[in-house]
């Protein structure tokens, strides 16, 4: 029995326009929870100040300094890992950089000294400049251009909604648990 019938084209034509559509809502919901947990991972520092000063005698100086550190080796990363995701892939790099970005946030956690916690953050910094370029790559190829406003509304979007998780965690974790600034 012959299979391309104009029927069966036409189910063919569906289904595999149906697949299209479920794999790039699968690749916008992806990339944006992978990308609402790397902000949240770069903006827990805050809550986390008061218990490293305490803890470990660091002036407001030297905290400026470990957050000026990510913030520079996130910039130079963004020239390096634009250009990487290109080469490797928008997906291999976002899960790489939100597993090495998940690794720096608990190797922090193990610090004593200001140097420690310096090279900690700007290894977390340059791996989360792992996460938007190649991201915003994987989207592009998914959804087409009159749809991107809307993609890059909704990527970018939850990023913002990170600072609600970024202050929900620590007041659960310092208040509710009454666990310290580690975790």
């Amino acid at each position: 029995m012959p299979t391309d019938t104009p029927d069966a084209l036409q189910y063919t034509s569906i289904k595999r326009s149906t697949t299209f559509a479920q794999y790039k809502w699968r690749a916008l919901i992806g990339v944006t929870f992978c990308y609402l947990f790397y902000y949240t991972g770069r903006q827990t520092l805050g809550f986390a100040v008061a218990g490293i000063q305490h803890d470990y005698g660091l002036s407001k100086y030297e905290i400026g300094w470990i957050s000026a550190t990510m913030l520079w080796c996130y910039a130079g990363g963004q020239f390096i890992n634009g250009n990487l995701g290109d080469k490797l892939g928008g997906k291999t790099m976002m899960i790489a950089g939100a597993v090495l970005s998940l690794a720096a946030n608990w190797l922090f956690s193990f610090g004593h000294t200001f140097l420690f916690f310096l090279v900690a953050w700007g290894l977390n910094g340059y791996f989360q400049s792992m996460g938007f370029a190649p991201g915003s790559r994987l989207l592009s190829n998914w959804w087409d251009h009159k749809h991107r406003g809307f993609v890059y509304g909704v990527y970018v979007g939850f990023s913002g909604f990170s600072s609600v998780l970024a202050y929900v965690f620590p007041v659960i974790i310092l208040g509710t648990m009454q666990l310290g600034w580690v975790w």
